[in-house]
């Protein structure tokens, strides 16, 4: 796919002295199916429903989807008709719109090789798991393993009264031991040794990152479609279970004091981001391969629609199964809920293990998440990519170093991704996944939201788009008043209380010479964006001279492609395509 994507580049009509041309999805429904592949990962199997399970139920869907709407929807929009109308990746695009920030696409940048980094792993672990459940026996199955415990037993699936609370998932008899597949170390351990699946693990990853660089194109309507299928089989399997009704009622349980918490919304507000894939600058890039007349207000509503529908699904098939889990166990249903990396490693193995057929849904499962992990993967790999050839449009030109250059960005992922074969691989991927994924990206979405909102200026990308699908879009008003005002403050209130909250918990922890690595670590990787931003931020101020020079820092430059564009048009008074300028900085 990333070889694919590369030849698409190299393949466009270049002109002399305004660089290349940027190269354009073959199909729409390729930009359609791309923008839904990356936008639905793997958060929302394994994030999504705890969050719903801890924060009050349907309380937390109430929470998650009124900032879905005035926030997330938004900032989706904005990016794919900013990314459509510069034609260019983040990086570039930012550099242009408003060059006082061009550090934010710095740091969508180091968070998008962030994140791919520790996706390539969970990826692999799911690898693990989904050859291991070919087995002719499930490993996690049965009580004759060196890591059960003496009180495990095999559950036979009998009819029997259950009153909806029916120990803690963690005194299951049959639970899975991380330890045993080298994903959790054990207390004696030493963390840079190797895991007991480490030639697997080095193999597996090194096989995802071949998968991605060679496979077609066409590839992704399989990665985008095969975990819906899935989803929708796994949901009318899991409802037809034992007590899955209890899990399912704990879903929609509406704990409506918890809407009084200013930290739920705080947590529904960091999923959307999450779960929309906003302030990576992968959606920017989806829109620059978009044609200038694309209507890229459809496919922002779309993307929205199937995003939102598949986070209820995903936890209706989860709490559905958690039900049953419960059930299976003697546990209460609260108590049997998983969450994060556990809930698919853990949990739903568990889970499998105990119904009729369980390699054919353990199977499914991890073909699911694998799916959906590498149809996300793709896209960050084709986001830095496309920062590269940008950055360089004379001298990477060519088919061969596009190729080139696509292969070295994956070795690179593949070697940093080594130090998670490692016993302290689970920890490492815990800390990545909470980092990158966290205040980081908060704070890059509110600093890409005042360059484009402020900067270059909400009214003007609202007639932008305009001139671009041919018509005022639906709610015209509703967007600007968006960009310009709700999205920015909401952010920016966000982030206050994030740090605030974060400060908090860390003077709270013991000081102690052993954890000094980890904290300098956190704090390394929570404040980066902020440091990025404001560093080139610097950078750009020290190198101006003069006063004009300062002033031109704050406005949006003359040369991009939508409003050359758009001169020629009215100039000429008919439709008329321009080649992209060329990518220079101040």
């Amino acid at each position: 796919m990333a070889t694919e994507m590369a030849t698409n580049h190299a393949n466009g009509t270049s002109n002399e002295s305004n660089g290349a041309k940027r190269s354009h999805w073959n199909k729409k429904m390729q930009s359609l199916l791309s923008s839904i592949g990356y936008t639905v990962g793997l958060g929302h199997i394994w994030e999504f429903p705890y969050l719903c399970a801890t924060n009050g139920g349907a309380a937390f869907l109430v929470a998650y989807f009124v900032i879905y709407i005035i926030i997330g929807i938004p900032i989706l929009f904005m990016e794919l008709a900013i990314g459509q109308y510069a034609q260019m990746g983040s990086l570039q695009m930012m550099a242009h719109l408003f060059p006082i920030l061009k550090g934010v696409g710095y740091a969508m940048i180091i968070c998008s090789f962030g994140t791919a980094i520790y996706y390539n792993v969970m990826i692999a672990w799911s690898c693990n798991f989904l050859f291991a459940s070919m087995q002719s026996e499930l490993p996690w199955a049965g009580c004759e393993h060196d890591w059960n415990t003496n009180r495990c037993r095999t559950y036979d699936i009998k009819c029997q009264p259950f009153n909806y609370s029916l120990s803690n998932i963690s005194n299951s008899p049959t639970l899975i031991s991380l330890t045993y597949w080298g994903l959790i170390p054990s207390q004696s351990s030493n963390l840079t040794a190797p895991t007991d699946e480490f030639w697997n693990a080095l193999l597996l990853i090194q096989g995802l990152n071949s998968l991605v660089y060679l496979s077609p194109m066409q590839v992704v309507y399989f990665f985008v479609l095969f975990p819906y299928l899935t989803l929708v089989v796994i949901i009318v399997r899991g409802t037809t279970l034992s007590c899955s009704k209890a899990g399912i009622l704990l879903y929609f349980h509406a704990g409506w004091e918890k809407l009084g918490q200013v930290d739920v919304w705080s947590k529904a507000a960091t999923q959307v981001l999450k779960s929309l894939g906003l302030g990576y600058g992968c959606l920017i890039t989806i829109g620059s391969h978009n044609k200038f007349n694309n209507n890229c207000f459809r496919d922002a509503m779309l993307v929205s629609l199937f995003n939102g529908i598949t986070s209820l699904l995903a936890g209706l098939a989860m709490f559905s199964f958690t039900g049953f889990l419960a059930f299976a166990n003697n546990g209460q249903v609260d108590n049997t809920v998983e969450g994060g990396i556990r809930l698919a490693f853990v949990a739903y193995p568990l889970m499998a293990a105990q119904v009729s057929l369980p390699k054919l849904w353990s199977i499914l499962f991890y073909l699911m998440v694998m799916m959906l992990g590498l149809s996300t993967q793709v896209m960050y790999l084709e986001n830095i990519l496309v920062v590269v050839l940008d950055s360089f449009p004379k001298s990477v030109g060519a088919r061969k170093r596009t190729s080139v250059i696509s292969l070295l960005i994956c070795c690179t992922i593949y070697g940093i991704s080594l130090p998670c074969t490692t016993q302290a691989g689970y920890h490492i991927v815990n800390l990545m996944a909470n980092h990158f994924t966290g205040i980081s990206i908060l704070i890059i979405c509110l600093f890409e939201s005042i360059a484009i909102g402020w900067g270059y200026g909400s009214i003007k990308l609202g007639k932008s788009v305009t001139k671009m699908i041919g018509y005022k879009p639906w709610l015209y008003y509703w967007w600007i008043f968006c960009w310009i005002s709700v999205v920015p403050v909401f952010l920016m209130a966000l982030a206050v209380y994030e740090t605030f909250r974060y400060l908090l918990v860390q003077a709270n922890m013991p000081i102690s010479q052993s954890r000094l690595p980890s904290r300098a670590m956190n704090w390394a990787l929570t404040s980066y964006s902020l440091l990025v931003i404001l560093l080139f931020a610097i950078c750009q101020l020290m190198n101006t001279n003069t006063i004009k020079g300062c002033y031109e820092l704050f406005k949006p430059r003359k040369d991009i492609y939508g409003d050359l564009q758009l001169n020629i048009q009215s100039q000429r008074g008919k439709w008329h395509r321009v080649p992209t300028p060329t990518l220079t900085y101040t």
